[in-house]
């Protein structure tokens, strides 16, 4: 039996060669799978983590305790129980909300004691050694006005016993973006004072009550890409233990499991939808191979069953010719398929050679290798147990049998599985197959139209003397499988531009994306003093306007804010079609700026027409460094009389931010909270009133605040959030009234810096507050201020669906220059020379780290579903080059037949170039519709499945998603196509014998 295989297998080398090469296609494509998976999964894991912010790579473990008096100790303590839990290195630290006598807006601080924490900072001053000794962020200093060397007073409660600690040394954060601040508790919240960084020995004073310990660590790289170490589990079973424990795990870290989760789900799905498309492609491809192939061995069955051979004996005879090519490419395609699947996902998790690496890869690899081949010996065993079953007299006719009615049965069969396949496959993670399956039913259905056409046109040309066009269409219709053949290429070229119209829309997609959520090309994240200071930079670094602007996002607002300077937007930011038409966000009718305090002394007059003594502190900024200073003029005895106070920090020119006046306290206020600002003498009186005539400086003199601009209702306003203070501008003088003592209001005066209501962009809903009542926000921390939503947006830059874009020039004018909240950076355009960089330092900002949107693409297209999008366009060459393969076998195995029936037509004196041009027609005919259909079919699976698959494994989509099938790419990918197969073609049909006939 062997020796009449091999004899069987030289007599037709070319067919088996074929069958050889769909086998090595089909061991790959199911091989790849398995290792392009779990190299995909490992690398896009590794991508997810090292773009990850430092708090989602980052744990703490917490509890609130006390120190007893021995603060060492109990933190020591503390390691080892959470270390006995949760195994690792970490840091340890103690933090503990205190009052701070004398802040302005936000008393309470943080005083708090970490591990090292002198080596992430960088200090003006030194390190806290002992007890007391306290080091303060430069924004606390700046906004407290303290210096080294300066004594703060903190309380546990209001009328607790203070605890006086002294400023050794100010400070910023030497990598705010580090691991190591990774843990939120140890940093300032939105709009709150920085933490006091103390020595761990201040803890031994009781007036510390109640600290809260924390155990802080990163997790691994490992935790995120190792199959056998999934953190999600390990976090939630170390949660309850140490639940158990009487402690907290915060692990904001769940989020980035929560995306390797989904971008390992992306890659799975499209692996194995992939994979299963080509599979099965190559399983037809093989059934139609055996079936063309089976006709050539028609006579040996029928000799066979002359000389008494049995069934089973000649199905091994048979199924052997195909076998052996089959088993022979097992090996081979194991191979290209580690290869393949190397190249296209990286390296696998735990990769080691297949003894010392079974439960990797190898096993699904192996498994799928095996799976593929016996599923392609059952389709060519299928098609040899139709030879097998038909009578001796049918095979040797040389004519093929009808069997309509049953292919047209298993047609009507295949379409409706496809179509029922596709409905139950959309929407779950092999969505992906959804278009190949949408191809099946199109080519299935336009193949059976092509054979009745055919037919019909090929009686009509003979009849009408138009032989070869005739005999081309009559071959055609009469070809047994062509229908088949035609199916199989449309479905392979339809999956081909599919895939590579999805593959193409995934770089527009990321470029978009990136856009998004930068909002520049080039993207700067800078350390500034406040807002006025950032603004300030950028523009004495780029005076033209056209390379960079300054930016403030405040991601942790209710709703985001993304301040811009408005003027530079369109010159900068990268504006897209879908954020709507570029804003006016700098109205005219702004307020103008009072004349600027530049030093000496200020003067107040003013008439006092309350009871009792009162006091005016008057809020300045310096226009350049942006730092806030607050003087305090009085007491005013009732009656008209004048003021004065030394200024300082203004030698570059300060702005006048507000008016406070401050409110007597009452004689029965014991209980009553202070009101933050120095203190004023008690008072029985009830009510104060301010008339103010004018504010001038001494030295240079010069008036500040005159008649003109004092008398105008315009340039003044009051708080947003409950004023209890009553304005009147009028004939020359500011009159401030406090009807009643009002504890805990906003009874500030501001100055009309801005046009008020804050022009905004509004995208995504509006906030609930807003349908109640005014819109208002709170810019940085800094105040709140009324806002008019001036237009609305799909989606923003940097906040996407959901936040508003306003002027950061407007905004720091209204009183949220002196507030460090938020993200600062710098967007840089497209054209910015190589030296802005240099010139921003040069202006006092320092640059913690750059983007751009080059980059954040790449990130993107390391993630899962653009993985996958690879790995499907992969399988799409595969599954084109087995319908080329399975072409090759169908040429070759009508060449006798189709040579034999010419030779007769020539003897009956048809012309040799007709003839030969009918033998080639026939076939080219396939491949040519089989090209046109797939090309339809890929459109029409376009419009009826949707993109194939999402862009972004979180869900995101772009406002306007890229064209999966743009009609370049689309016509240039069928071209492409169609080459190779006629080249196939070509090479298949040359020198047949058709063309030699004389």
């Amino acid at each position: 039996m062997l020796g009449l295989v091999l004899s069987a297998l030289r007599a037709r080398a070319a067919q088996a060669w074929a069958v050889f090469a769909l086998a090595v296609l089909l061991v790959t494509a199911a091989a790849a799978g398995p290792w392009f998976a779990a190299g995909a999964e490992r690398r896009a894991a590794a991508a997810d983590a090292a773009a990850a912010p430092a708090a989602e790579r980052t744990i703490s473990v917490r509890r609130q305790t006390n120190a007893d008096g021995d603060p060492r100790s109990a933190l020591a303590a503390y390691r080892d129980t959470v270390e006995r839990l949760l195994p690792g290195a970490g840091r340890l630290g103690i933090t503990v909300n205190m009052l701070l006598d004398g802040a302005e807006t936000t008393p309470r601080v943080s005083v708090a004691h970490r591990d090292d924490v002198c080596e992430h900072l960088r200090l003006d001053g030194r390190c806290p050694q002992a007890a007391g000794e306290v080091l303060v962020s430069a924004a606390t200093a700046d906004a407290l006005g303290l210096h080294t060397g300066d004594t703060l007073t903190l309380r546990n409660q209001p009328r607790a016993k203070p605890v006086p600690v002294t400023v050794v040394g100010r400070y910023e954060l030497a990598d705010p973006g580090g691991v190591y601040w990774g843990d939120s508790l140890f940093r300032a919240d939105a709009g709150g004072l920085d933490p006091l960084f103390t020595a761990v020995d201040t803890f031994e004073s009781p007036q510390l009550a109640g600290p809260v310990f924390a155990y802080t660590a990163e997790l691994p790289e490992s935790a995120f890409t190792d199959p056998g170490s999934p953190a999600g589990e390990r976090l939630r079973a170390a949660g309850f233990a140490l639940s158990r424990g009487g402690m907290t795990l915060v692990a904001p870290g769940q989020q980035l499991v929560d995306r390797i989760t989904a971008d390992r789900a992306a890659i799975r799905g499209g692996a194995l939808a992939g994979t299963l498309g080509t599979v099965v492609l190559c399983w037809f491809a093989l059934a139609l191979a055996g079936r063309q192939t089976a006709r050539e061995r028609r006579g040996d069955a029928a000799l066979l069953q002359l000389r008494g051979g049995s069934r089973p004996r000649a199905l091994r005879l048979g199924v052997g010719q195909l076998a052996v090519p089959l088993l022979a490419a097992l090996p081979i395609g194991l191979a290209l398929g580690w290869l393949a699947g190397r190249l296209l996902g990286g390296p696998a998790a735990g990769f080691a050679p297949p003894f010392d690496g079974v439960l990797g890869p190898w096993l699904p690899a192996g498994l799928a290798a095996v799976a593929g081949v016996l599923g392609g010996l059952a389709a060519l065993a299928a098609g040899e147990l139709a030879v097998l079953r038909a009578p001796v007299g049918a095979l040797l006719r040389r004519v093929p049998s009808p069997g309509r009615a049953r292919r047209a049965a298993v047609d009507v069969v295949l379409v409706v599985l496809a179509g029922f396949a596709a409905a139950q496959l959309w929407g779950t993670g092999l969505r992906t197959a959804v278009p190949l399956l949408v191809a099946v039913v199109v080519a299935v259905v336009a193949a059976r139209m092509l054979a009745t056409a055919a037919s019909r046109a090929g009686a009509g040309a003979l009849r009408a003397g138009r032989l070869r066009a005739g005999f081309a269409a009559v071959a055609l219709s009469r070809q047994p499988g062509a229908d088949r053949l035609m199916a199989l290429v449309a479905v392979a070229v339809a999956g081909l531009c599919a895939a590579t119209g999805g593959w193409l829309a995934g770089f527009d997609a990321r470029d978009s994306r990136a856009v998004q959520e930068l909002g520049a090309p080039r993207v700067l994240t800078v350390r500034a003093a406040n807002p006025t200071a950032l603004l300030g930079a950028v523009r004495r670094a780029d005076p033209g306007g056209r390379e960079a602007m300054a930016a403030i996002v405040d991601a942790a607002a209710a709703p985001p804010v993304v301040a811009v300077d408005a003027a530079r937007l369109p010159a900068v930011a990268a504006w897209l079609p879908q954020w709507g038409p570029r804003p006016v966000l700098v109205p005219p009718g702004t307020g103008a700026d009072a004349p600027a305090v530049t030093g000496g002394r200020l003067v107040l007059r003013a008439r006092n027409d309350g009871a009792g003594p009162v006091r005016l502190a008057v809020a300045v900024q310096n226009t350049v460094t942006g730092r806030s200073a607050r003087l305090t003029l009085g007491p005013l005895d009732p009656g008209e009389h004048e003021a004065a106070a030394d200024v300082a920090g203004c030698a570059e020119g300060c702005r006048v931010v507000s008016l406070d006046l401050l409110q007597p306290r009452p004689a029965n206020a014991d209980d009553a909270p202070p009101k933050a600002g120095p203190a004023t003498p008690p008072s029985d009186v009830a009510a104060a009133v301010l008339t103010i005539t004018e504010l001038r400086q001494e030295a240079p003199a010069g008036r500040v605040l005159d008649a003109a601009f004092l008398g105008d209702p315009r340039q003044w306003r009051t708080g947003a959030a409950g004023p209890a203070v009553q304005v009147s501008a009028r004939q020359g003088a500011l009159t401030l009234t406090l009807p009643d003592v009002a504890w805990n209001f906003d009874d500030r005066v501001y100055v009309m810096a801005a046009a008020l209501p804050l022009p905004a962009v509004l995208a995504g809903e509006a906030p609930a507050p807003w349908r109640l009542g005014d819109p208002t926000l709170d810019l940085f921390g800094g105040g709140t201020v009324p806002v008019h939503v001036a237009g609305t947006a799909p989606m923003l830059p940097v906040v996407g669906g959901s936040g508003v874009l306003v002027d950061l020039d407007a905004a720091q004018r209204l009183g949220a220059g002196g507030s460090s909240a938020g993200t600062y950076q710098v967007w840089l355009a497209a054209g910015a020379g190589p030296g802005v960089e240099d010139r921003l330092r040069a202006a006092g900002l320092t640059i913690l780290g750059a983007d751009d949107t080059g980059a954040r693409a790449a990130r993107f297209a390391a993630r899962g579903p653009a993985v996958a999008e690879r790995y499907r366009l992969f399988a799409a060459v595969l599954g084109l080059l087995a319908a080329a393969a399975a072409l090759a076998v169908a040429v070759a195995a009508e060449r006798r037949q189709r040579g034999a029936d010419l030779r007769a037509l020539r003897v009956q004196g048809l012309a040799a170039r007709t003839a030969a041009a009918a033998g080639r027609a026939g076939s080219g005919a396939v491949v040519l519709a089989g090209a046109l259909t797939g090309l339809l079919a890929a459109i029409v699976a376009r419009f009826a499945s949707g993109p194939s698959l999402p862009y972004f494994a979180d869900g995101w989509n772009p406002p306007d998603p890229p064209e999966p099938l743009p009609p370049l790419p689309l016509l240039a990918t069928a071209a492409a196509a169609l080459l190779l197969l006629a080249l196939v073609w070509r090479a298949a049909t040359a020198g047949r014998a058709e063309g030699k006939t004389r």
